[in-house]
């Protein structure tokens, strides 16, 4: 399952998350970490490598494709782990694309995908994991952003754009759902 080197600690065992972006990168290390640290994981991607991922990792693991620009499938995503797990302690949002080119370059559809993948991917994200973690009692929301925030790192001018609202209206969010979970985790 797994080549990490230390042994498991298990601190994660009993606890159930969803990770978008799980099909290969740095996602897909997440969910296959969590899995080793006793989780049960939703590997949830748009790529199509998220069976892999999820045959990979083993019986901690359910596939299941989702984009996140569609808050429908992003619903569909969270119903399916409150159905394989019974519940959502815990969320990972890093879906993502690489984003567009400099900014006197982009077109109006790469920046479209960006702000929807980027943006509103990550809100929505973010509300169906409150709903879904709010009746057991709250859990923790990681959300995932660029280095591309790094004024010396700033190429492309969307994606940036995206991740600074993200990250404002994160910080809105996360008073409200610490305060409905009695202050317990949090959003990161």
């Amino acid at each position: 399952m797994s080549n990490f080197e230390h042994p498991s600690a298990n601190l994660l065992a009993g606890k159930s998350i969803v990770i978008t972006g799980a099909g290969r990168g740095i996602g897909k290390v997440i969910a296959k970490l969590f899995a080793y640290e006793g989780a049960k994981v939703l590997v949830a991607d748009v790529t199509g490598e998220e069976e892999q991922t999820a045959a990979e990792i083993g019986a901690a693991a359910v596939p299941f494709r989702a984009d996140v620009r569609s808050e429908e499938q992003i619903e569909a995503m969270f119903a399916a782990a409150l159905n394989a797990f019974g519940r959502v302690d815990g969320s990972v949002h890093l879906a993502g694309n690489p984003g567009g080119r400099h900014g006197e370059e982009i077109t109006m559809e790469e920046y479209e995908l960006t702000t929807a993948v980027h943006l509103r991917g990550m809100m929505f994200c973010t509300k169906h994991a409150i709903r879904a973690m709010l009746p057991t009692g709250g859990g923790s929301i990681v959300n995932f952003s660029s280095l591309m925030l790094a004024p010396e790192l700033i190429r492309i001018q969307e994606k940036p754009a995206a991740n600074w609202i993200t990250r404002a209206k994160i910080n809105a969010i996360r008073t409200e759902f610490m305060r409905q979970c009695d202050g317990l985790d949090g959003l990161v």
